[in-house]
């Protein structure tokens, strides 16, 4: 007995692998029921068990918003995103879309017609399309992504043609791609709705007043007209010393000031004391009008104006100075000191009867002269220069004496 014992235990434990190996290869089998049960999570848009590892997530390139959507005044439409949560015996989580004929099909359930409809009314119809086999549970609906789709856009623009926008953008976010030209009239763009109606909007209100009245949300199927305005009824001229000239376009009443601060920019030099307004006369002349900045919010231009912003005029110093030239204007500052912008004097320069002309032809004499816009500031050479310099009497009188004792000698020989 002893002598089969060993081989007894050893028999046994062949079998005993044999069958751990088979309940393995059984349990790895596909189709088995462990491996099925693996397959029956709930996937995003299908009917299931609640897994919260599984659940949809929220669509992504979304617009940034300048204010959360009105349930009341969003109209849903074709691409429209949602999200049914339910949460009952058997939790379920539906993401879904608007279909391009406007139907939201909630599958197993049924379907909503969102046809002129706003958000709110989808949602209530949708929670009770769902309740209608979901009696004992909470059923949440909520618009997680917004529709795109295109708007035509034409006239005036840089680049006409169809431009994708989000169901929240406004007609400022259209207007920025698609660019004004200069004689765009902004006051008075029109918009064609898909119903017929047509909407005026009054952008450069908006640009400058922020009422979102005059900036309408975008619609599926508007036609955006930009009209063109005319140099002879709507715009003026811009010339100058500005970064921003060119035809613009002018409201009717508009004065300088109004325009000068919502569109014009000015270079550093530019001399607003003196802004000049050719303006074209009923019988055809011209009047040149010569105005300042504490004028500019009286003034009502007209269309045709020519409006030119001059250069400031610049200061100049010449004369026995280290850097000659041309200087802007510093309001206070006098002579002597426009010297010292100058590089000071030479050693053969004076102060003495520093001459100080004016535009008008004034003149004036002293460093202590307080300088004004266009002046001329002279400074002479002194006695000491007049005599001893590079250019002295004294130098000229030695040469000329040099050249009439060399000439003598040779005339002796």
């Amino acid at each position: 007995m002893n002598v089969h014992k060993p081989s007894f235990l050893i028999i046994l434990a062949v079998l005993g692998l044999i069958f751990t190996q088979s309940v393995q290869a059984q349990i790895n089998r596909p189709g088995t029921n462990t491996s099925q049960q693996g397959q029956q999570r709930t996937q995003p848009g299908q009917q299931g068990e609640f897994d919260p590892l599984m659940q949809p997530m929220f669509p992504l390139n979304q617009p940034a918003l300048v204010e959360r959507v009105n349930p009341e005044s969003y109209a849903v439409g074709p691409g429209d995103e949602f999200l049914i949560n339910i949460i009952a015996t058997r939790p379920m989580a539906l993401t879904l879309k608007v279909g391009p004929a406007g139907d939201l099909l909630i599958p197993g359930f049924g379907s909503v017609d969102t046809n002129g409809l706003m958000l709110s009314e989808v949602q209530e119809q949708a929670e009770a399309v769902v309740r209608q086999q979901v009696r004992d549970g909470v059923v949440h609906v909520s618009l997680i992504g917004l529709r795109r789709f295109k708007v035509f856009v034409y006239g005036a623009v840089v680049q006409p043609g169809y431009y994708d926008v989000f169901a929240i953008d406004r007609l400022q976010d259209v207007i920025e791609e698609a660019q004004l030209r200069q004689l765009a009239l902004s006051f008075d763009i029109q918009i064609t709705r898909e119903n017929g109606e047509v909407i005026n909007a009054d952008l450069m209100s908006y640009r400058f007043g922020g009422s979102t009245k005059n900036n309408p949300v975008m619609q599926m199927g508007d036609r955006v007209y930009v009209p063109f305005g005319t140099f002879d009824e709507n715009a003026v001229l811009l010339s100058g010393a500005i970064n921003t000239f060119g035809y613009r376009i002018i409201r009717e009443n508009e004065t300088l000031g109004e325009l000068f601060n919502r569109t014009i920019e000015i270079r550093g030099q530019a001399d607003l004391e003196n802004v000049f307004i050719t303006r074209l006369q009923p019988d055809g002349t011209q009047r040149l009008i010569n105005i300042n900045i504490t004028e500019f919010d009286q003034f009502v231009l007209q269309p045709r104006d020519q409006i030119q912003f001059l250069a400031e005029k610049q200061v100049a110093v010449h004369g026995y100075v280290g850097a000659p030239g041309s200087f802007s204007y510093i309001p206070g500052y006098t002579a002597g000191e426009y010297i010292t912008l100058a590089g000071g004097l030479l050693p053969v320069g004076t102060l003495r009867n520093l001459k100080v002309t004016r535009e008008d032809g004034t003149v004036l004499y002293g460093e202590s002269v307080r300088i004004e816009r266009g002046d001329v500031i002279e400074v002479r050479q002194s006695l000491r220069g007049f005599l001893v310099g590079d250019t002295s009497v004294l130098a000229i009188v030695t040469s000329t004496a040099s050249i009439v004792l060399s000439a003598y000698a040779i005339l002796r020989n």
